[in-house]
């Protein structure tokens, strides 16, 4: 591939990574609101209906992966992705925990 294609080709998979987990991170905390549950929530993001999904209910399976970036460091600033080492999100979707605390943490996980 001609490599001016390739680093437009990786920023507009670094940008997608970036808008789902905003999505995710703003679905959840919405999700979270409107069933004012108490304790410790976790959701999956699922990118394909735009809406986060309560990961402990019953019966509820992980959303297909949807994850473009397949070297993604803390550099890209996409949420969820900490470390300088290279992360492959392409088998990943986002998951958002809101503690007891109301903090927010997004990250990458398997979808499998």
């Amino acid at each position: 591939m001609i490599p001016i294609f390739t680093g437009q080709l990786r920023k507009v998979k670094v940008e997608t990574d970036q808008a789902n987990a905003r999505a995710g991170k703003a679905a959840a905390v919405t999700a979270a609101l409107d069933t004012q549950s108490e304790g410790e929530l976790t959701y999956y993001y699922d990118a394909s209906k735009g809406v986060a999904v309560d990961a402990k209910a019953n019966g509820v399976k992980k959303p297909s992966a949807y994850g473009k970036t397949s070297d993604a460091t803390a550099a890209d600033k996409i949420e969820g992705v900490t470390e300088d080492t290279k992360q492959d999100l392409t088998d990943k979707i986002v998951q958002i925990k809101i503690g007891t605390d109301s903090a927010v943490t997004v990250s990458w996980v398997s979808a499998k």
